[in-house]
């Protein structure tokens, strides 16, 4: 299952520190305060869909403390909860 931003050109950024960010997606008109991790899935799905799979290739420097098994919960995880606030949405490959 591919994941994508549900509206790339309506959602903005800001991040001030290494832990938390704020989402704003212009879509639902509503602010999201989210992970630093959240703000890098958001960021990579913002250039193409993207599986739990290939979101890990991309971020496996962060996860060095986990095994690939556990960083992919993580990750799906942070993809679950993206959707539920309606950031992403998750189609068929």
């Amino acid at each position: 299952m591919a994941w994508t931003l549900v509206s790339p050109e309506e959602t903005q950024f800001y991040s001030w520190d290494d832990e938390l960010a704020v989402v704003y997606s212009g879509a639902s008109g509503d602010t999201h305060l989210v992970s630093a991790l959240a703000v890098e899935v958001l960021r990579l799905l913002e250039t193409a869909p993207r599986t739990p799979e290939m979101v890990y290739e991309h971020l496996a420097d962060a996860f060095r403390d986990h095994d690939a098994g556990a960083a992919l919960d993580i990750i799906r995880e942070v993809l679950s909860q993206l959707q539920d606030i309606q950031l992403v949405s998750a189609h068929q490959n």
